[in-house]
């Protein structure tokens, strides 16, 4: 913020920073229409993405052809 600050000063004054439950954002973005909602993207931090992966079971080859 104080970057945006330093270079347009006007935007900086027109952000304005919030704190909710996740819940409350959660339902809004299910119940809203609004375009900007819709853009919002959540996703884990890269240490969570590692230890799913870690987790997961190795993917096998779908029906792979046996030899007889």
């Amino acid at each position: 913020m104080s970057d945006l600050e330093a270079r347009n000063p006007e935007a900086r004054a027109a952000v304005s920073i919030g704190v909710l439950p996740l819940e409350a954002m959660l339902i809004e973005m299910q119940n809203s229409d609004d375009e900007l909602l819709n853009q919002i993207r959540l996703l884990p931090d890269s240490e969570t993405i590692n230890a799913i992966q870690q987790s997961a079971p190795p993917a096998t080859p779908e029906s792979a052809p046996q030899g007889q």
